[in-house]
């Protein structure tokens, strides 16, 4: 059973790693737009 929450843990923590390489992929993107929001330059 604890092999299980582990796992569960470990595959958490790889969704969230993925989805803010995601986020800063497309805000990085977003930077090279000449339309670019203010609020996304950080």
């Amino acid at each position: 059973m604890k092999k299980k929450s582990t796992l569960f843990s470990l595959l958490a923590v790889l969704t969230l790693v993925v989805a803010n390489l995601g986020a800063g992929v497309n805000c990085w993107l977003w930077l090279y737009q000449p339309k670019c929001p203010k609020r996304l330059m950080k």
